[in-house]
């Protein structure tokens, strides 16, 4: 049998009773899961009989549990659980032990091909690296492959702390330093876009390794906080209230974009169990600020280049939610392929009357909505600071550097106000555990709370992370298995610390109607370093035709006006070469006209030179007549 370590690829970490978690968890999602909240105790407990060595008495088993949550269990309360997993073969009564089978015999199988699937992950990342690089020379491959190993596992366990809002939340820095440990400056860089494009568009398989991983460290998470979710039996669930970010209430608006299905699926399922959802009026304003923001990029590029957008430039970091809405709709319905923008936009939203969006969002969600939200006084000095660290992380994310200023000021305003009335609303509960509060912020972002836990003032778990809580749906059997997957929910510190690498040179592009895919970092930061801005700068029309021809080679796109600018430039040197032609033209006839008149000139000279000295002979006759 091999060891715990070498059959668990993507853990480098140095906890036993974690390790044995992980395994535990990807256990059970191979063999047994019924989605019963009683599921996660039978995970737990086993994770203990697999940190015993595979087998343990059930006075072990109690001891280690009142051991970590610091309870005063009895044996007799794991018993229902042991033999449910005696029942579906997990586990075998030997004597007093118990013995873990599936660790034993199915176990070896189903990690020995875990670890295939996962060197199968690191290979393709391997294969995106050596693309960026531009040769199949790779010297340092040993490193390397440590390095993707090492940052993985880092990742998954920065973003299942984020899900599960853990104060001991690690910082995105440490998934970038195990990238970059042991490598050249452009080795490294190559590195971090190649594990950020792998996360960002992974082929089948890749997708399922991922989401095998991301789950199981989610999952072992929540083992830690609450195995029982005793906050989350169905008399308390409906108690619970959830504030709506504004990311959520796009893709509830939208039917086409990437996260719509699924969000409507769980704020559907949390209506249905008796949760109360609500829609601030500071995110009514934002969703419209998203509006304008949509009918601004179609009058920059036109619906002919929207129409040609790639998928990650619908999904990406510049993405609108209603500029994908709107092409997706377009692409997958035939009979909306002839719809105007300004006729699917008005059924969000018409300037000047926000009832029209308010109106659709209950048509979506139904009457549950609300979006009044009792205020209460806050600390302005306490808001402005916190304000203030949210601005910070949200200006640096791969999202921020896209917006203006003055609109991450206005993100970062919502949130600390939100984040304070709902610490405000919420008193500490009687029960621990996740889920434990009445009041909950539902959004993907994790700024507000790493702003709140460097200022010292976190000690509210009420941002709520959509993608812990439809796991936990899923766990007590309320989503079917499938419809939750977790690759690209998470943040991809990868892609954006790429993005920021080349930030200073691509923002000026970007402002010009350049359009950049950056899931190509690398070569586009080898196409900055060609000067764009000898493109942008230049005042000779042949120059820009020259430069514009060269840019669109290499797949890059124009804002329409750029395009059309580039267009008549083309034009303007047609015309300038026929008005040259033409020009040239006329010298000749004006060299010929010249040249006639000027014999014309001698001509008339000659003759009046010969009829003078006509003259002057008529006038010697007469003289000698004299």
């Amino acid at each position: 049998m091999k060891t715990m370590d070498s059959r668990l690829k993507l853990y480098q970490g140095n906890d036993e009773l974690e390790a044995a978690q992980l395994r535990s968890v990807l256990l059970f999602s191979e063999f047994g899961q019924t989605n019963k909240r009683t599921d996660l105790m039978a995970k737990l407990l086993y994770s203990f009989i697999i940190k015993e060595k595979g087998e343990a008495t059930l006075e072990t088993l109690t001891s280690l549990f009142n051991c970590q949550f610091k309870a005063k269990r009895k044996p007799a309360e794991f018993k229902s659980y042991i033999d449910n997993m005696i029942a579906k073969k997990l586990i075998a009564q030997n004597g007093e032990k118990l013995v873990a089978i599936s660790e034993q015999e199915k176990g070896t199988a189903f990690f020995d091909q875990l670890e295939k699937d996962t060197m199968s992950l690191i290979n393709g990342v391997i294969k995106r690296y050596i693309t960026l690089q531009k040769s199949n020379n790779l010297n340092n491959r040993s490193v390397i492959e440590r390095n993707i190993t090492r940052a993985l596992s880092a990742y998954f366990k920065l973003a299942s702390l984020s899900v599960v809002k853990s104060p001991e939340l690690p910082s995105v820095n440490d998934s970038i330093k195990y990238v970059i440990e042991d490598l050249q400056q452009a080795d490294g860089e190559r590195l971090i876009s190649a594990i950020g494009k792998t996360i960002q568009e992974p082929t089948g398989l890749e997708r399922e390794v991922l989401n095998k991983w991301a789950k199981a460290y989610l999952l072992m998470q929540i083992l830690k906080i609450d195995p029982e979710l005793i906050n989350f039996k169905m008399t308390l669930v409906n108690q619970k209230s959830f504030v709506l970010d504004t990311d959520i209430v796009l893709n509830l608006l939208a039917t086409h974009a990437r996260f719509s299905q699924y969000y409507r699926s769980l704020i559907n399922k949390l209506i249905e169990i008796g949760c109360n959802i609500y829609v601030p009026q500071d995110v009514i304003h934002e969703v419209i600020g998203h509006a304008n923001q949509a009918c601004s990029i179609v009058r920059t590029y036109g619906i002919r280049q929207i129409d040609n957008f790639t998928s990650y430039e619908l999904e990406g970091p510049q993405s609108n939610v209603f500029i994908e809405d709107y092409v997706k709709l377009r692409r997958e319905k035939k009979e909306f392929q002839s719809m105007e923008f300004n006729t699917y936009i008005r059924n969000f939203y018409i300037k000047g009357r926000p009832s029209v969006l308010q109106e659709k969002l209950r048509k979506v969600i139904g009457k549950n909505v609300d979006n009044t939200l009792k205020e209460v006084q806050l600390d302005d000095e306490m808001k402005e600071k916190l304000k203030e660290a949210i601005n910070e992380k949200t200006s640096d994310s791969l999202r921020g550097v896209f917006r203006k200023t003055e609109v991450n000021k206005s993100l970062s305003e919502t949130d600390a106000r939100m984040y304070l009335t709902l610490k405000e609303y919420n008193e500490e509960p009687k029960n621990k555990g996740l889920l434990r509060y009445k009041f909950y912020f539902l959004t993907q972002s994790t700024r507000t709370i790493r702003a709140a836990k460097d200022m010292g003032i976190y000690d509210f778990d009420i941002i709520c992370h959509p993608e812990a809580l439809a796991l936990v749906l899923t766990e007590i059997g309320q989503i079917p298995q499938d419809e939750v997957s977790l690759v690209n929910l998470f943040d991809n510190p990868f892609l954006a610390h790429a993005a920021m690498a080349v930030w200073d040179r691509i923002e000026p592009v970007l402002k010009a109607g350049f359009q950049v895919n950056f899931m190509e970092l690398e070569q586009l930061r080898t196409d900055v370093d060609m000067r764009f801005d000898e493109f942008l700068l230049s005042s000779n029309p042949e120059e820009r035709i020259r430069y514009s021809k060269e840019y669109r080679k290499l797949g890059y796109t124009f804002a329409s006006q750029i395009a059309e600018l580039a267009d008549e430039n083309q034009q303007l040197k047609y015309d300038n070469i026929k008005l040259k032609i033409e020009n040239q033209s006329q010298v000749e006839i004006n060299i010929h006209l010249k040249e006639k008149n000027k014999k014309l000139l001698i001509g008339q000279r000659k003759e009046k030179y010969l009829k003078r000295l006509g003259k002057r002979k008529n006038m010697g006759g007469k003289r000698k007549r004299k």
